[in-house]
């Protein structure tokens, strides 16, 4: 893995040799958040417990081109930042992807570095999640529609039913993620006390394996969720004995890397 902050610095020192390094840095990085954002990414959540953003390493060059555009001031990348302030339909974060498919393909990489880049991209603005939303949205609105043959009081009835289904559902979900952060939390526990480790990315294999990507990034949602429902964060760390930070180190400090 490899830290945003690094990558940062190397860009800032090869494209912006000509400004201060450090506020070049800061600019730089600023830059790339609002870029994820407008695409309907979640800076949050791509930190992992020391409120660092990493990537694979192979997927390092990939990072380094859109960080070099807004760098430079140019491409598709910086035309996004600079037109862009609220977050764009899905429709052209899809194109954005396609940008970079192509734009990979004539500079000839392999079909598995471009699967891996898609993949990030994919994790990075969370769009196959936000499409099957989207997807949830439009049944809804099917729904709605199919009850516009009926009295005016059975829509409502309808629509209270579909409320109440909704609700047990909500409350049903909430109920699992607690359970799953609260396992995980307490087999990661005995993991980092069996192992002597405070890193628990060690446990999921080599740098390499796109498997240990999908753990690490699965530990970035939770340390997420959890800061959102501390509620949950509370009655997990209850139930295991112990804070979070002792499996996620620093999740409650403020500051980033």
């Amino acid at each position: 893995m490899i830290l945003l902050s690094q990558m940062i610095k190397e860009v800032a020192k090869e494209s912006l040799s000509h400004e201060n390094m450090e506020s070049a840095a800061k600019k730089l990085r600023r830059k790339f958040e609002k870029l994820i954002r407008v695409c309907g990414g979640d800076i949050e959540k791509m930190k992992d417990g020391k409120k660092c953003i990493s990537f694979p390493d192979e997927e390092k060059e990939f990072i380094i081109i859109i960080l070099t555009q807004l760098a430079r001031e140019e491409g598709l990348s910086q035309k996004l930042w600079e037109e862009r302030d609220d977050s764009m339909i899905l429709e052209e974060v899809h194109d954005f992807i396609q940008y970079f498919i192509n734009y990979l393909e004539k500079k000839g990489y392999s079909e598995g570095v471009i699967k891996d880049v898609v993949k990030t991209m994919d994790i990075l603005f969370q769009l196959t999640v936000r499409q099957k939303l989207d997807y949830c949205h439009k049944l809804l609105d099917c729904y709605a529609e199919n009850l516009a043959p009926y009295l005016y009081t059975y829509q409502v009835h309808f629509m209270d039913r579909l409320i109440k289904e909704l609700s047990l559902k909500t409350v049903e979900s909430t109920v699992e993620a607690s359970i799953y952060c609260s396992d995980l939390a307490n087999v990661l526990k005995a993991e980092v006390e069996l192992r002597e480790t405070d890193d628990v990315s060690k446990f999921y294999g080599m740098d390499n394996d796109p498997i240990r990507d999908e753990y690490v990034e699965r530990d970035k949602q939770v340390i997420a969720y959890l800061k959102q429902h501390p509620e949950i964060k509370k009655a997990v760390e209850e139930k295991m004995g112990a804070k979070i930070s002792l499996i996620w180190k620093n999740i409650d400090d403020e500051n980033e890397r």
